[in-house]
């Protein structure tokens, strides 16, 4: 026969012993089952955001964050985007993701000279994950990388002018 029995699960470690007992009084050895229950998403990420880059792109960064401290179980990071201020991931646009461990993202594609809000969200290996955002960051995208050297100089030398002429550095930014 199958025997069964409802117990209510306590957050962290519990710890079950099974026995059976036949009718002669003779009990088996016991069965113990440690069962970890977690039902709380691990905490806020607390994020910091540099716009000051190539115009159109934002570095984010939570290495202050404690995965440890944390649960000790987490699976990975969700990064949200929004325009204005949001506080609910659903009022923002999923970005990108990071694995556990990785605590740095760098979005990419932004307009210039434009402000824009992130957060962060830590997932856990069971797919616990807040929806809310008690304070994303925000950053304006600004160019502060200068462009490149040119290169190949060389100049033709007349009675009374110079011709300079030089090849253009890659403009990798599109900002030349």
């Amino acid at each position: 026969p199958e025997w069964s029995y409802k117990v209510l699960l306590s957050q962290g470690e519990n710890v079950f012993s099974f026995t059976v007992i036949d009718y002669a009084g003779n009990e088996s050895t016991a069965t113990v089952v440690r069962i970890v229950y977690d039902d709380t998403p691990p905490g806020d990420v607390p994020v910091t955001a540099n716009g000051g880059r190539n115009g159109t792109s934002v570095e984010l960064s939570w290495t202050s964050y404690d995965e440890q401290a944390n649960g000790a179980d987490i699976k990975q990071y969700h990064i949200y985007q929004g325009l204005a201020y949001f506080t609910n991931v659903s009022d923002a646009a999923s970005v990108g993701q990071t694995a556990a461990g990785i605590k740095s993202f760098v979005v990419t594609g932004l307009v210039r000279n434009t402000t824009y809000y992130f957060g962060v969200i830590a997932e856990d290996l069971q797919g616990q994950a807040r929806t809310s955002i008690p304070e994303p960051v925000s950053a304006t995208t600004s160019d502060v990388w200068p462009p490149g050297d040119p290169t190949s100089l060389r100049f033709d030398c007349f009675e009374s002018n110079l011709v300079l002429h030089w090849s253009a550095p890659t403009d990798v930014d599109a900002d030349l």
